[in-house]
C-alpha cells in the first residue's frame, strides 16, 4: 500500500544565507536529556516561530500536535514585546518538551487515503467533523465508502487546527470552527 510521510526536518538552530546552512551547523541527535544544552539559552519568538514553519503538513496528518505548537507560541507571543526577546525560563522549558515531540514524528507514514478495493460503489460520502476548546479548534473530513458484506471505510482526507480566538467560549469556538471550513471549502 502507498505510503506518505510528513518531513520533519533535523532540529538545528543555524542561520542560513543564500538559502544554505553554514557548515558548522549542528544538528541535533540524542536523548531528551541532550536538548536542554542544545537549545539556545536565548531562545525566541523567531526561532521557535522558524521551527514551526518548516513543517510542511499539507494533509494535516500531525494537527493534535500542531494545534498545541500553536498555542505554545501564542503564549511566547503574548508573553515578549519582540521577535528576538529571549523567553521565559518556562516557555522555553516548555518548547523543549515540543521539539522532542517534532523529534518522536520523524519518519512516522501513513497510509494515502484511497478507495478500497472492497467499495460497493464509487460514491463517497464527506464527513466533516468540528472538536474546539477555549484555545484551539480542530477541523476533520474523513472520506466514506460502503464496504461489500456491510460496514463503510473512513481515511482521513484532510485535517486543520486553528487557534481560537481569545475570548470565545467552546461552543461559539465549534461554530466558529464549521463556519471557517465552509468558507474555506466554498472559497467564499
Amino acid at each position: 500500500m502507498e505510503a506518505l510521510e510528513v518531513p520533519i526536518p533535523p532540529l538545528h538552530f543555524g542561520r542560513r544565507a543564500r538559502g544554505k546552512l553554514d557548515d558548522k551547523t549542528g544538528f541535533f541527535s540524542g536523548k531528551f536529556s541532550d536538548l536542554d544544552s542544545f537549545v539556545p539559552k536565548n531562545l525566541s519568538w523567531r526561532i521557535v516561530a522558524s521551527k514551526m514553519g518548516s513543517i510542511y503538513d499539507i494533509l494535516g496528518k500531525f494537527v493534535p500536535i500542531t494545534i498545541g505548537l500553536k498555542a505554545d507560541l501564542r503564549k511566547v507571543v503574548l508573553a515578549t514585546s519582540s521577535w528576538d526577546e529571549a523567553m521565559l525560563p518556562d516557555l522555553r522549558s516548555k518548547w523543549i518538551q515540543d521539539f522532542w515531540k517534532l523529534e518522536q514524528l520523524r519518519g512516522i507514514k501513513f497510509h494515502r487515503p484511497r478507495m478500497p478495493d472492497t467499495a460497493v460503489d464509487k460514491s463517497m460520502r464527506l464527513i466533516t467533523a468540528v472538536d474546539a476548546a477555549l484555545e484551539s479548534i480542530i477541523i476533520g473530513s474523513w472520506g466514506c465508502f460502503r464496504l461489500r458484506g456491510g460496514g463503510w471505510s473512513s481515511q482521513l482526507i484532510l485535517g486543520r487546527g486553528l487557534l481560537a480566538p481569545p475570548n470565545g467560549t467552546i461552543p461559539k469556538n465549534e461554530l466558529e470552527g464549521i463556519l471557517w471550513w465552509l468558507k474555506y471549502v466554498l472559497g467564499h
